[in-house]
Formats: structure tokens, C-alpha cells, sequence
């Protein structure tokens, strides 16, 4: 079984779907820490040169209590800045994500994590979604809890997780890793512009083991 988790970032970048896609079970870790500035309620968009930003209420709380400011406001908002991919070839695929924006969500986790799911039926993923249990510890030892909770026979995770996880207490971990070249943004720019998006994250995404 693999597993990888991460928190429900919001529109997520390229990387998180390449590593999603290779999953059986994709754990929203919506308990760990909001921090302010991260990528949570924001993202870089139109070819990295804005940021597209979801206004919310909380501070250093968990993510899944982190309320949506205003939401009736700014979404509309959202959605009138995603209709500027409007003339991109493929710009139809983003009909949907508006339609979530409009849904009236009221936390920043539900909202992420329909647009993820949204996104992953886009790109043709099978397998599982789930929300993490809110596990007590250091963060391997609640990285394990998770993955112990799913029976996962290895774990899927980003360059960034090598920075503070505890290797020898995780199952065979493999990391993906960009290559040159590759699109740091939202996935949401290339679901606007390039034909086939999962060939895409095939070629510009390498895994390597570093847990076996």
C-alpha cells in the first residue's frame, strides 16, 4: 500500500499531484499547524508571476479550524481571476473549480480538499482520499501513526519532508524530485495549457528511494 500525506495545500503545485498520482491512498494532513505565508490560502499563478490569495480568520491553529474570511466576497473574486485563463487552450478543465469556489464552504480545509479531489479526478486518479486522524507526537513519530493507521507498505513524499523526518523510524520511503525545467506553480497552470498534464508530470518528476 502506498501512502502519501500532505497538508491540503491550496492549489496545490505540480509536484504534490505527480507524487498523489503515484499513491494508493492520499491522506489530507489537516490537523498539522496553519502557518501564515505558506502555500495553505495561497499560491503563485499566471506563470508564477502573481499570487492568488484566499483570505482567512486564525492563527496558529490547526488547519481544519482556519475559517474563510468574507467567503461570499471573495470568491467571487477567485473566480473572476481564474476566468482571465479564459482563451487558454484547455481552459474549460477550471469550469468545475469555479463551481467549487461558488459551493459556500466555510473552512479553508473543505475548500482545499474539494479542490484537490476535483483535481485528481481531472488527472484521472482511482485511489483513496482521506483526512488524517489528528495523531499526538513529535512529527515522525505522527507521520508513523498515520501510515501504521493505513497499512502502508511505503511511504510517497516531497523533497521538503527530508528537512525533518526520522528516516529509520518510517517504512521504504521514495521521494519525488523536480527536474530542470519542470513548473514550480498551480497545477491549475497547466491544466489551462498543456494537452496531456499527466504525461507532463511523468516527464518532469524523478523518484528516488531513501528509506529501504
Amino acid at each position: 500500500m502506498k501512502v502519501a500525506i500532505h497538508q491540503p495545500n491550496f492549489l496545490p503545485w505540480a509536484g504534490f499531484f505527480a507524487k498523489a498520482l503515484k499513491a494508493d491512498t492520499l491522506v489530507s494532513y489537516s490537523s498539522a499547524q496553519y502557518v501564515q505565508r505558506e502555500y495553505q490560502n495561497r499560491v503563485r499563478m499566471f506563470d508564477q508571476q502573481e499570487w492568488l490569495t484566499v483570505p482567512v480568520v486564525g492563527g496558529r491553529i490547526p488547519i481544519r479550524q482556519i475559517e474563510l474570511f468574507e467567503p461570499h466576497k471573495y470568491m467571487r473574486k477567485i473566480v473572476r481571476t481564474l476566468d482571465r485563463y479564459r482563451g487558454f487552450p484547455h481552459y474549460r478543465r477550471l469550469e468545475s473549480l469555479q463551481e467549487i469556489f461558488m459551493a459556500g464552504h466555510g473552512y479553508l480545509d473543505e475548500l482545499n480538499e474539494c479542490l484537490i479531489i476535483e483535481l485528481l479526478k481531472q488527472l484521472d486518479w482511482h485511489g483513496r482520499f482521506v483526512t488524517d486522524s489528528a495523531p499526538e507526537g513529535k512529527p515522525t513519530e505522527k507521520l508513523v501513526k498515520i501510515l501504521d493507521h493505513e497499512n502502508a507498505t511505503r511511504y510517497l513524499c516531497g523533497e521538503g519532508s527530508l528537512d525533518y523526518m526520522e528516516l529509520d523510524l518510517l517504512p521504504p520511503t521514495r521521494v519525488v524530485k523536480a527536474k530542470e525545467g519542470a513548473y514550480p506553480g498551480s497545477i491549475v497552470h497547466l491544466l489551462a495549457t498543456v494537452e496531456d498534464v499527466k504525461g507532463y508530470l511523468e516527464e518532469y518528476f524523478e523518484w528516488q528511494n531513501v528509506c529501504l
